[in-house]
């Protein structure tokens, strides 16, 4: 095995999510770390109505994996959706508030209503993800041409 693979092996192996401070008041472009007072805050928070939350444990393989894909989005998805992360080795009451059962538990907030999210966990599928959930709610169809157009763009994501 060569330096440089050994030096990506052993990086990998130790390497960390960096975690911005959560600042209310302006939207997000990187992951938070939240504890109990900075999630209910975060919640109600108007600069950032859409939460997607990882509830982690720091030993957990799948956590690990899914926190280089959580801080490539965060910057793409500023203003649409912030993204916070919650140790639930330290934020233990927090994390059985919300059930938390399993590694990671991945749930999102609108206006402060928390649900279960079931979706992809790779780039594409959270963009997508909040594409949907911070756009319109209606799309206004003219005609026939375009409601053929919507449903062969929209309908796919």
């Amino acid at each position: 095995m060569n330096i440089s693979w050994l030096s990506f092996f052993v990086s990998a192996l130790f390497w960390k999510s960096s975690a911005a401070e959560y600042v209310p008041g302006s939207p997000l472009s990187q992951v938070v770390a939240l504890d109990e007072a900075s999630l209910e805050a975060a919640l109600k928070d108007t600069a950032n109505p859409i939460w997607f939350l990882k509830f982690y444990a720091p030993w957990c393989g799948h956590c690990k994996k899914m926190a280089p894909v959580l801080d490539r989005v965060a910057p793409q998805l500023e203003g649409k959706m912030a993204i916070g992360k919650i140790d639930c080795t330290v934020e233990k009451s927090l994390c059985k508030k919300y059930q938390v059962r399993g590694y990671p538990t991945l749930k999102y907030s609108i206006d402060g209503s928390m649900m279960d999210y079931s979706g992809g966990r790779e780039d594409d599928a959270l963009l997508n993800f909040a594409k949907k959930l911070s756009g319109p709610v209606l799309t206004t169809v003219k005609n026939y041409e375009q409601a053929m157009q919507f449903a062969a763009t929209e309908t796919n994501e």
